[in-house]
């Protein structure tokens, strides 16, 4: 299952009103090259392998990222969580999504009452249509022709949709909000090393900490979950996910949760969600990650990857543009803009050197930065 791009008629948090995502490429692509950073979910439908949202602080991309976390959780399980919303009253959504060959068009009106004290949003208004692909839609699929709709209904509490009974496919994963317990990771180790074979997580943790031995998990007498954790030349100890969190460093510890929920996605496939995928990290690590996202014999189930960044020379480790979106914050609207169709790039010139430059508009204001240093230089002189 593919997202392939979503609208949200209300606006969500700070997003205006009609806010609008495309996943889809948006220029032309030549058949006869590999191609290995698309996803070709049907003849002439192409689908990224990576997809990016840029901007400076407080532009909006944690919001877009929940967003896109909330639709795929969504389509899962027919819920929509009431604390999501914040402020708001009501949501309205709409979001075209792929699956097995059927591409499906949902439409849905959620309504959140403060006195009722419920964990999930009323369903006030949905609907379900699907269509088949057909070779003469265009990039976009503004001209796709959709049947009739299907008639679904939330259950009787009003909260949870019937979207789920269709068991579309897929997993994902927002790494920064991931659940950080005990069994979770216990789980995690185990998928690993049946997906690749007994320490295959060890190899992992080795990538990021070589003076690790072995982090193994193990069922306590009371059946409780734990790990033996294992440095080179110390003795085993019998420890929880907060002594490893407390033991590890904080770029070792993420990059295991990152790296093992892109292992996990490229047999299952789906989409990896991050949030400041540069957090922590060094630019070589991140290039071999999505060196391996592109991978065709490794990333064998189409998996993706959608993350934010402040780092623009990421924006160099792929050829293409229409994958990346730069967001702007303009008091408390956010907007977005696709990098190939909203913006004129110099092609004598990388894309990270054209940020720097500020052709997107998205560096520090110059005007309050001096109004800052003049500040400053006045506290100094008194």
């Amino acid at each position: 299952m593919k997202l392939l791009k979503f609208k949200t008629t209300s606006g969500f948090r700070m997003l205006k009103k009609d806010f609008e995502i495309s996943f889809l490429t948006k220029t032309r692509v030549d058949k006869d090259m590999d191609n290995d950073d698309l996803i070709e979910l049907e003849p002439g439908l192409y689908y990224p392998k990576e997809t990016v949202f840029i901007g400076k602080n407080s532009s909006g991309k944690t919001s877009v990222l929940t967003l896109i976390q909330l639709i795929l959780n969504f389509i899962k399980t027919g819920r929509i969580p009431t604390k999501v919303l914040r402020d708001q009253v009501y949501f309205d959504i709409e979001f075209i999504f792929y699956d097995k060959g059927v591409i499906y068009l949902y439409k849905g009106s959620f309504m959140n009452n403060p006195l009722s004290n419920r964990e999930y949003l009323i369903i006030k208004d949905e609907s379900l249509q699907k269509t088949t692909f057909k070779p003469n839609y265009k990039k976009d699929l503004s001209n796709i022709s959709f049947l009739k709709e299907n008639i679904i209904k939330p259950n009787i509490n009003n909260d949870t949709s019937e979207i789920t009974k269709f068991n579309f496919g897929d997993m994902s994963i927002l790494v920064d909000m991931i659940a950080e317990d005990n069994l979770n990771l216990f789980n995690i180790i185990s998928v690993i090393n049946d997906f690749y074979g007994e320490g295959a997580f060890n190899t992992l943790v080795k990538l990021f900490d070589d003076s690790v031995e072995y982090i193994n998990p193990i069922r306590l007498d009371n059946s409780s979950v734990a790990f033996a954790f294992k440095r080179i030349n110390s003795t085993q100890l019998n420890v929880d996910i907060n002594y490893l969190k407390n033991r590890l460093s904080s770029g070792t510890y993420r990059g295991i949760y990152l790296f093992a929920a892109s292992l996990i996605a490229f047999k299952l496939g789906g989409d990896i969600l991050i949030d400041e995928i540069e957090k922590s990290f060094n630019k070589n690590l991140i290039d071999n990650l999505f060196m391996l996202f592109n991978d065709k014999n490794i990333n064998k189930s189409n998996a993706s990857l959608v993350y934010s960044t402040h780092y623009s020379e990421l924006l160099d480790s792929s050829d293409r543009c229409d994958n990346i979106n730069v967001l702007h914050r303009d008091g408390d609207v956010i907007s977005v803009d696709n990098m190939c169709t909203s913006y004129k790039l110099r092609t004598d010139l990388s894309k990270s050197k054209q940020f720097e430059q500020n052709a997107f508009d998205n560096l520090l204001n110059y005007d309050r930065l001096m109004d800052l240093r003049r500040l400053l230089r006045k506290w100094n002189f008194f």
